[in-house]
């Protein structure tokens, strides 16, 4: 018989009233490469409990041989339904910026979850676009398959 122990460390970063989040992190071992995942906008859900996108994401990177995923968002702001972005607070979101750029910095491979419909949130977009370029960095877009996250083929 054999029993294996495996610890999974979490970390995010809260503004003061819990409405916006800047930054997630998962780690389960500090030997392989670090991913970093933007996404559009934080869900509600509360931290220590993954909701469907931690969970794929998670179980991605785990097949992938990564031991840890940093989650940034091109918007801080914690909701269910993007189109409450609006009611995001500009003074909350400028904070956000240094987040992202710290993780994209920090990471060995970007992949980009924001979302395909090249008509919405494009200013946002574009902003995260200008971060990445001097960084150099592969980027892939991730592509949502029914319960699962995967990087596009090559």
């Amino acid at each position: 018989m054999v029993e294996i122990h495996q610890n999974m460390a979490m970390l995010a970063v809260l503004s003061d009233n819990h409405k916006y989040r800047y930054y997630y992190e998962k780690t389960w071992n500090k030997y392989r490469p670090c991913a970093c995942v933007i996404l559009l906008h934080p869900s509600l859900d509360d931290v220590l409990k993954s909701d469907k996108t931690v969970t794929s994401l998670t179980n991605y990177f785990i097949d992938q041989h990564y031991d840890k995923f940093i989650v940034v968002n091109l918007f801080a702001y914690m909701t269910s339904d993007s189109s409450e972005l609006k009611k995001s607070e500009q003074s909350y979101e400028q904070v956000n910026r240094s987040y992202f750029e710290k993780a994209c910095a920090g990471s060995d491979m970007i992949f980009i979850g924001w979302g395909s419909d090249t008509k919405k949130f494009v200013s946002a977009k574009r902003d995260a676009e200008e971060i990445l370029r001097p960084l150099q960095k592969q980027a892939e877009m991730l592509r949502r398959r029914p319960g699962e996250v995967s990087a596009p083929s090559t």
